[in-house]
């Protein structure tokens, strides 16, 4: 603004010195240099604060002062105006309010005229009390904002870190929230971390740690663990289970890892279609599972449902033997040191140290290095209720049974029904002992008693012949009764 033309105040008065005679034009730079109230709107009334008026044209800008650093510039430092523009070249978007700006009609601070919102870098500051429109910084202690009646919120710090707080005013709750399929982000960038709205979905892209500050891995919790789910609630996309778990844990050799503190480590490990349970520092054929549904106790091959490679023991926790080393490998023992077994009569709580069950029949046999197998036991229940010793299983019958001690037979006794024929073909002795013997082997022997009243001390054996023949004798020497 170029004011140098105009009289200043020396010369002004010397215009008007002693013996002077001002000319008109003295007399008009005179009242040009005064403040008029009504062409320059510019009032002072009684009572009232100065009052500017801003310029009068209803389209323009209504500035109101002009600040200049120099009066020898060419535009203004800040323009305080009442009509500034969001385009300061497109008249229709003037917005009444109070504004300081540039002076090309840039507002920089600007307070609304209908709701004193104030608008920093924009006219249009809209429903907030303010609206910043750019970069904003705040040094000191804190900012606080209390909206909702939620309470106050510290923007600023918390225990000497940047940060929130939500307690300033009462223990209350802070919600960082968004819509529905939109993220919360933590970290330098998208790729770190973030959590989802409306699913709760979280990603992390480094270690997570529960109950420490120092995770070494992508999930690390120092403390109790505990998953609650219904049954098959979800399944995993690349199980091939039906129904899916509570815990899923998925790799090319999945493995768990129990680090006793103090004793030596355990392991439960997937592979090769088998599960391992392993002890430190790799023993792994302790007890397998293999995916045909067999055990392996000792083998990580078992050949049936259950193999036990090793001494085998089924006690009442109070065994002997096996326990002081004098079973091998691939013994049983079945019972215990301070109890006993059997001995009653019908199903009772200790039937038998070894029982086997069947539909019918059943057997004990044994075989030497797959080259041959005899039975040394065969029972057949129903109507025969009888007992084997040495059957022939295809390779011949047993060619002695040797017993190291004194032998007592119970001998059955045959009903004659009072018949004195014995020999008869129909009598009951001569039924009983070909009924017992037909079909059996050459050499088969069997002894009985009868109830006739007058072959008391006699005794009747049957045996197959070497011609295949069944025949039948008593003893006829009767010692009487000996006792």
């Amino acid at each position: 603004m170029d004011i140098k033309s105009k009289p200043n105040r020396a010369t002004l008065k010397s215009y008007f010195v002693k013996n002077a005679i001002p000319t008109q034009r003295n007399f008009e730079d005179l009242i040009d240099g005064l403040i008029n109230q009504v062409d320059d709107g510019i009032a002072k009334l009684p009572g009232e604060p100065l009052s500017l008026q801003a310029d009068i044209s209803d389209t323009g800008l209504k500035k109101v002062v002009n600040f200049y650093k120099n009066f020898t510039d060419q535009k203004p430092a800040w323009t305080l105006s009442l009509n500034p523009r969001i385009d300061p070249n497109v008249a229709a978007t003037a917005k009444p309010g109070w504004s300081v700006g540039d002076a090309d009609g840039n507002s920089k601070l600007f307070i609304d005229e209908s709701t004193g919102n104030i608008g920093i870098g924009t006219v249009t500051p809209g429903g907030y009390k303010l609206n910043v429109n750019g970069a904003a910084l705040f040094t000191g202690n804190y900012l606080y904002v209390n909206s909702e009646n939620a309470g106050r919120l510290r923007v600023g710090a918390a225990w000497g870190m940047p940060g929130l707080y939500s307690s300033d005013d009462g223990a209350k709750s802070l919600t960082l929230g968004v819509p529905a399929g939109q993220k919360v982000y933590l970290g330098v960038s998208t790729g770190d971390a973030f959590v989802e709205g409306g699913t709760g979905n979280s990603y992390f892209k480094g270690n997570v740690g529960i109950g420490t500050n120092a995770p070494w891995a992508k999930l690390d919790v120092s403390g109790v663990v505990r998953a609650v789910s219904s049954f098959n609630s979800s399944k995993d996309p690349d199980s091939g289970m039906a129904n899916g778990g509570s815990l899923v844990i998925k790799s090319n050799a999945p493995q768990i890892d129990f680090i006793d503190t103090d004793h030596n480590d355990w392991s439960i490990h997937v592979n090769s279609n088998k599960m391992y349970f392993i002890r430190q520092p790799w023993i792994h054929n302790d007890l397998v599972l293999d995916g045909a549904g067999g055990v392996g106790i000792g083998t990580d091959s078992p050949a049936g449902k259950l193999e036990v490679n090793g001494a085998a023991i089924i006690s009442d926790g109070n065994s002997y033997a096996t326990r002081n080393n004098f079973m091998a490998s691939g013994s049983l023992t079945v019972g215990g040191i301070t109890a006993n077994y059997g001995g009653g009569r019908g199903w009772n709580p200790s039937t038998a140290g070894l029982l086997l069950e069947t539909l019918s029949n059943t057997e004990i046999a044994v075989h030497d290095s797959g080259i041959r197998v005899a039975s040394l036991l065969y029972y057949e229940g129903d109507n025969s209720n009888r007992i084997t010793i040495g059957r022939d299983m295809g390779w011949g019958t047993i060619s002695m049974v040797e017993i190291n001690s004194p032998v007592m037979e119970r001998l059955e006794v045959i009903n004659c029904g009072g018949r004195g024929d014995w020999t008869a073909a129909n009598h009951p002795i001569m039924q009983y002992f070909r009924t017992r013997l037909k079909g059996k082997p050459v050499g088969t022997y069997l002894k009985a008693i009868q109830d006739h009243p007058d072959w008391r001390g006699h005794y009747w054996q049957g045996w197959v012949d070497v011609d295949g023949k069944i025949r039948v004798i008593h003893n006829n020497h009767n010692t009487g009764a000996v006792a």
